[in-house]
């Protein structure tokens, strides 16, 4: 291996493939580039009209029960009422609507995700705008036809928020996700802002029928436009160009072919949904008491002529829509830049708003004159875009694939308000006096308060476990394929461990991968693991490099982020386009820079990077992650001359008494006077968690193995921590020969990973040696092809070592022209003809039933009470060489190209690892239980 100096510059530039986003040159027409734009702004006009039909009758019923002269059938002038309706009936009317809008909501989002959400939502809308139509003839008919078919058109309205979730699932990229759907959700305030003024001036001089029959037909005019236009899928869209397509699947991931199963206990128990749903009840108790009374509060209290009612009402919401663009941006600003986790900008927009609203909202109840009610109003409503680019998009952010159906569940109770407010406000405004309009406001501000208090206590930014599942047992499917075409013979893999099995057994082994183990089991497993194939596959926006392990395979997730994300200057986009709502077709691609894929050697570029050299190609991403406590010193130390493996232990940070059990256990570091070996635990950071911080820093300080960097430290994250392991270790620690990886609830023979290690018979000498790659590939095409025709032919094991061995010692001379290197083996070593070793078997393990669990596996997936024995990937070792190579191209394929030994066998007493002490008494008995078998 090259010992070159690298610097910081090149250890920490990853390339990984551009998005194949770019101008392709042909026409000029922006919505070809941007066809997910058009989506968004045609579902903003969706909503702009469905609003309109929604609170036209909130300006209407001023009109329609207001005092007028007539002049009846003798001459005679009369001043009454055209609808002689009290408050409570009123308040029943307005709220009619709600009660059909909130028996829609769990069906919209089913409906969705079966027939498509582009159907749903053209239709919901369409059907409203035809019985808003009828409206005026059937209200002079009867008060309560009229209440049943705002309740129908409530129930068709109901579907259009739960259903767009599936429309953005298949054309909203997740860095855009705030930015489209905000751009959609804005039509609904700007069809109030619209319909307030305008309902008010077409009442006056056109009657209030005029506003039933102008925005109905325009309702149906839109849904033609809607149905021509919008596609449910984007390689549905004839119009769009290959380079949006391949940007938009590029960055989701691979198309769901499949019917989604919904985790419906998970999802009902989960807080973060629950937070979700407190948020969102909270807002819309606000926005529809608002949106309902405002123009009744401003007629009856303020005195407000109807027209300047209809103007003043509307100005709240379009604050609203103002305020929802800056937040929207400011929220993908927020996490593409990393300056704040998703988890922390939807807490701070959300909490932030709600506090504010609590606050003006109680201004407003002690401050009823005209200037001072409208300026709190119009502040209270309009920082409630801000929350809503929290709670809103937080539906995605926990679960993408069931967004549709759990804000169908949270739109059934955030449409509640809209059925209560109304009520309660008729019962206690019937004398219309400002003290009674005064409880109507506090009692707003004590609901935004309590859903500032649970939203900031039980709120989560990150995709929930339960969510998860589901996506794992899809990627495994296609690792299955990677496994297939680039692994040996799946055929050989499945016979081995079951001769009449056949590869079916293998395809259900394969597919249960990562089911955890039973804590009664655990100590009879190991999880030695043997890699044996890298590819590359990007599935779900993640970048993974997926490593085939031993007869088994796992998966090491490395994420990338684009995080040069386009950003817009907000400032200067309200100084030059006044109506900015549709700004966003205006903005340059962010990537039209580059070239796609890119072009060159990897092993030239991994050349280049391990020698001080800059890359011929720019990196699109650069991980900025440092290291808060990196104990450089730790592999300088003089015990380190010679030291032989380093053991990286991915740790939770609160896990302190994990760390001490392995410390005062098999990670001992001074056991062996004759191996020098280090144990290092990998931890990330908790920003809100002083007193945790404060006791892992005594800790490092204490005993010197903490490595910790200055990522969130989740489950999710695992990745960011594995990579910093890998960092760290190049950086810090590069003269080690080997490098094991395992996570904090293991055990570890130390004996014997030792013994396997020190056994090979050309140890250490052998890998200064090339072997041919020809050779290589030769040796193990021979092997493959005579296992699979006769697996009892025991000693070709045995005889492929000899061959290797004989190889390796005759390629004694070293080839000096790095990229003509043989392909290094990650694991370099050769064992004796007489070594039989077992890798990492579980077995007397059970599927888990319980849904959830995030290790479900259904009866249909496998019927049976037991696993058959199988490799899982809790440990696994690395050469050095394998390091470099895989931490340089951690985002290419390396053509790494494994030695992989079908005979490496640990069992029983004799394995080296074994996964699932949660427990650290249940580790500590088991490193008591194996040292007095002499075997720790």
């Amino acid at each position: 291996m090259e010992n070159s100096k690298i610097s910081e510059a090149s250890r920490e530039t990853i390339a990984v493939d551009a998005s194949p986003y770019a101008n392709d040159g042909k026409g000029s027409c922006m919505f070809r580039h941007k066809r997910r734009y058009l989506v968004a702004i045609l579902a903003f006009f969706g909503f702009f009209i469905s609003y309109i039909l929604r609170v036209n009758l909130s300006i209407a019923i001023v009109k329609m029960t207001s005092n007028r002269t007539t002049t009846d059938e003798h001459g005679e002038l009369r001043n009454g009422q055209e609808f002689d309706w009290d408050t409570k009936l009123q308040g029943l009317i307005l709220s009619s609507f709600f009660y059909g809008y909130m028996s829609t909501q769990l069906l919209g989002g089913w409906m969705a995700s079966r027939i498509g959400g582009k159907r749903v939502f053209g239709f919901g809308i369409a059907v409203t705008a035809f019985f808003t139509i009828l409206t005026p003839p059937i209200t002079r008919h009867s008060v309560y036809l009229f209440i049943a078919v705002r309740v129908i058109e409530g129930i068709c309205e109901g579907v259009t928020y739960p259903c767009i979730h599936a429309i953005w699932a298949n054309w909203a990229p997740p860095l855009e996700r705030s930015k489209l759907a905000t751009l959609a959700f804005s039509g609904s305030f700007v069809g109030t802002v619209f319909a307030m003024p305008v309902c008010g001036i077409m009442a006056e001089r056109l009657g209030w029928p005029s506003i039933f029959y102008v925005f109905g037909a325009l309702g149906l005019v839109w849904y033609v436009c809607w149905c021509l236009v919008v596609k449910d899928r984007p390689e549905d869209d004839p119009y769009i160009s290959d380079f949006e397509l391949k940007y938009i699947k590029r960055m989701l991931g691979p198309a769901e072919q499949r019917r989604i199963s919904h985790p419906w206990k998970a999802i009902i128990t989960s807080p973060a949904v629950w937070a979700i749903i407190a948020a969102h009840f909270s807002e819309n108790w606000g926005f529809y008491t608002m949106l309902t009374q405002l123009p009744t509060f401003m007629n009856d209290v303020l005195n407000f002529k109807l027209e300047k009612t209809g103007f003043l009402s509307g100005l709240p919401y379009l604050v609203m829509a103002i305020v929802l663009q800056i937040s929207g941006h400011l929220a993908d600003y927020l996490r593409s830049r990393r300056i704040l986790t998703t988890t922390q900008v939807r807490k701070l927009l959300n909490c932030g708003a709600f506090l504010s609203q609590t606050i003006f909202m109680i201004c407003t109840a002690y401050i009823l004159t005209p200037t001072g009610a409208v300026a709190c109003i119009t502040v209270a409503v309009g920082l409630g875009g801000f929350a809503w680019s929290g709670f809103s998009v937080n539906y995605l952010d926990i679960a993408p694939k069931h967004a549709s159906v759990i804000m169908g569940i949270g739109n059934t109770f955030a449409t509640l308000p809209g059925i209560v407010s109304p009520l309660i406000t008729g019962y206690i405004v019937q004398d219309k006096t400002s003290d009674e309009w005064r409880v109507v406001f506090l009692l707003a501000a004590l609901v935004y308060f309590v859903g500032a208090v649970i939203y900031g206590a039980f709120a989560s930014g990150e995709k929930q476990a339960w969510a998860v599942e589901n996506e794992h047992r899809d990627q495994d499917r296609e690792l299955e394929n990677c496994y297939d075409n680039r692994a040996m013979d799946c055929r050989y893999y499945d016979s081995h461990s079951h001769p009449s099995s056949g590869s079916r057994t293998l395809r259900r082994r394969r597919k249960a991968r990562g089911i955890s183990l039973d804590q009664k089991a655990v100590r009879f497993t190991s999880h030695f693991v043997v890699v044996n194939q890298c590819c590359l596959d990007f599935v779900d926006r993640k970048l993974k490099i997926s490593l085939i392990l031993g007869h088994g395979q796992d998966v090491l997730y490395f994420e990338t982020m684009h995080s040069n994300e386009f950003q817009i200057n907000i400032y200067n986009q309200i100084k030059a386009y006044p109506c900015w709502v549709f700004t966003h077709i205006f903005e340059v691609p962010f990537d039209e820079n580059f070239t796609y894929p890119y072009e060159g050697d990897i092993h030239e570029f991994i050349v280049s990077l391990r020698h001080n050299k800059k890359p011929d190609v720019p990196p699109i991403n650069e991980y900025n992650y440092t290291f808060v406590h990196d104990i450089r010193d730790k592999c300088l130390e003089p015990s380190s001359r010679t030291l032989r493996v380093v053991f990286l232990i991915k740790s939770g940070i609160e896990h302190y008494e994990r760390r001490m059990a392995i410390r005062n256990s098999w990670g001992f570091e001074k056991r062996f006077s004759d191996v020098a070996f280090k144990t290092v635990f990998i931890l990330g950071t908790h920003y809100d968690d002083h007193e945790l911080r404060t006791r892992v820093n005594s800790e490092a300080v204490k005993y010197r193995d903490i490595v910790q960097a200055d990522f969130y430290d989740t489950y999710y994250n695992n990745t960011i921590k594995t990579m910093m392991g890998f960092k760290w270790a190049v950086n810090y620690c590069s003269n080690s020969k080997f490098y094991m990886f395992v996570d904090d609830d293991m055990y570890i023979s130390v004996k014997n990973v030792l013994r396997f290690l020190r056994n090979p018979s050309l140890y250490p000498e052998y890998l200064k040696d090339s072997i041919k790659f020809k050779d290589l590939a030769h040796l193990k095409n021979r092997y493959k092809r005579s296992t699979i025709e006769d697996e009892n032919k025991v000693n070709n094991i045995s005889n492929i070592n000899k061959t290797i061995a004989v190889s390796a010692k005759e390629n004694v001379k070293l080839i000096e022209v790095p990229k003509m290197r043989k392909k290094r083996q990650v694991f370099d070593f050769e064992l004796p003809d007489d070594v039989r070793l077992f890798a990492g078997f579980v077995f007397v393990s059970s599927p888990h039933r319980h849904k959830t669990s995030k290790w479900y596996v259904s009866l249909k997936e496998y019927p049976y009470h037991l696993w058959p024995p199988y490799v899982t990937a809790g440990a696994y070792i690395l050469s050095r060489e394998a390091l470099f190579d895989m931490y340089y191209a951690i985002a290419k394929k390396a053509d790494i190209e494994p030695f992989h030994c079908e005979e490496f066998h640990f069992y029983k007493k004799d394995y080296t690892s074994s996964h699932g002490y949660g427990n650290p008494e249940e580790l500590l008995r088991a490193w008591n239980e194996q040292k007095a078998m002499g075997n720790a």
